[in-house]
């Protein structure tokens, strides 16, 4: 099997979304199958790279410390899904999935354009 180099898919991945390069959307496939362990936590972003589906979204999942004592961890899942939004791999946790998250959140809320349209209002 190839070694994948998935740090650097999804750093280049960040890149070219901050870069306008690469588009998100909110939710255009199916919501994902969860285990009844795991909440689904703000929208679900998905665009398309070199013709295949990316799915990024952050959750809640269950985690037992002890037996009578659990408490709800969030973490943020990558996946690579087909045309119905079944998963077809999910990328390892990785501290640059949620930078990556950030970048999406804010391109795709469009916030700059309320910032910029504001400010030249006031000129």
């Amino acid at each position: 099997m190839d070694k994948i180099n998935y740090k650097q898919f999804i750093f280049k991945l960040n890149k070219e979304t901050k870069e306008d390069k690469i588009v998100w959307r909110i939710n255009t496939f199916a919501k994902p199958a969860l285990l009844d362990s795991e909440r689904v936590l703000d929208a679900i972003y998905s665009t398309n790279v070199l013709e295949r589906k990316i799915r990024l979204f952050r959750l809640k999942v269950k985690h037992y410390f002890e037996e009578d004592y659990l408490e709800w961890i969030e973490t943020f899942r990558l996946e690579v899904v087909d045309d119905e939004g079944n998963s077809l791999y999910t990328f390892p946790d990785d501290t640059a999935i949620p930078d990556l998250y950030d970048t999406v959140k804010f391109k795709t809320s469009k916030v700059s354009d309320l910032f910029n349209e504001f400010l030249t209002d006031e000129n």
